[in-house]
């Protein structure tokens, strides 16, 4: 039997579309990659709720979750080699940061050291992204080049975006998913994915 995964299910809803719709055959790609974020995107939400309930960190655990997932929507960065190890993986990152920001007391006492990685994590994103391994071949230079500006952009944005009243309880949960993904970013993240076979170019 055949597992249900972002990518089978978004497949087979665009392979659908393009029976119905056959105009649309040359944006079949575009389509099943639009499905596929949509679809994981759901599953991970899902997933995060549930698993940060018994801890009390579901607030934080989705400010974490919706933070590192718009950088990575244009910064791109290394997978695990299926679906389901990057899934669990990234709930433990999420879970574990919830915590951390949740259970560790007087975090503004450490300001100058996030800021010091925020800086780090600024310059590592604008060297590096955008990271697209497999989907690479999909973007020319001008759109890649598109890419690195929208994530630097998506990233100053929302390190500034921990100032805002209505966000600065969430600040140490913005700022280190932005540190976590920048660092997804990074040639020693794939060498750590790649230990015992788990890294996947995509």
């Amino acid at each position: 039997m055949r597992i249900l995964t972002p990518n089978l299910i978004s497949t087979t809803i665009a392979d659908t579309i393009i029976i119905h719709n056959p105009g649309l055959t040359e944006k079949k790609d575009e389509i099943r990659y639009g499905l596929e974020w949509m679809v994981s995107g759901l599953i991970q939400v899902i997933l995060t709720i549930i698993a940060a309930i018994p801890f009390g960190v579901v607030s934080e655990a989705i400010v974490i979750l919706i933070s590192g997932a718009a950088l990575r929507m244009f910064s791109g960065g290394a997978h695990a080699n299926s679906y389901f190890k990057c899934l669990f993986l990234s709930l433990f990152q999420i879970i574990g940061l919830s915590l951390i920001v949740t259970y560790t007391p007087n975090l503004n006492e450490y300001i100058y050291v996030f800021l010091f990685l925020i800086v780090i994590s600024g310059i590592t994103v604008f060297i590096n992204a955008p990271v697209l391994h497999k989907k690479k071949n999909m973007f020319n230079p001008k759109e890649k080049r598109k890419l690195k500006y929208l994530s630097l952009f998506t990233f100053g944005m929302l390190v500034v975006s921990g100032y805002l009243p209505f966000l600065s309880d969430f600040k140490y949960c913005i700022w280190l998913s932005l540190i976590l993904q920048s660092f997804t970013l990074t040639l020693l993240w794939e060498k750590i994915l790649s230990y015992g076979g788990n890294f996947k170019y995509k």
